[in-house]
C-alpha cells in the first residue's frame, strides 16, 4: 500500500537514518525522496531505504517533489 503522505529526507546520515526508520514505521507516509551531496552515500541510501529518488541539492527537491513531510537532518 502506499501512504496517504510523501516525504523526503535532507541528509543521509544517523540522523537521516532514524528518520527513514520512522517513515517506514508507519502506512500513512511514503518516503520518495532523499537529498545527500555524496554519490555514494545517496546511492546505499536509497537502496538501504527504497528511495525512488536522490538528489545533490534541497532546492531541486523541493522543486521536483509534492511533499507533505521534509525532515532538515543535517548540522
Amino acid at each position: 500500500m502506499k501512504g496517504i503522505y510523501r516525504a523526503g529526507i535532507v541528509g543521509a546520515g544517523q540522523i537521516g537514518r532514524a528518520h527513514a526508520v520512522g517513515y517506514h514505521g508507519t502506512e500513512e507516509i511514503e518516503l520518495v525522496a532523499v537529498t545527500e551531496p555524496n554519490d555514494r552515500v545517496r546511492k546505499a541510501f536509497q537502496e538501504e531505504y527504497n528511495i525512488p529518488t536522490g538528489y545533490t541539492d534541497m532546492k531541486e527537491m523541493l522543486d521536483s517533489e509534492d511533499l507533505d513531510y521534509v525532515s532538515i537532518c543535517t548540522w
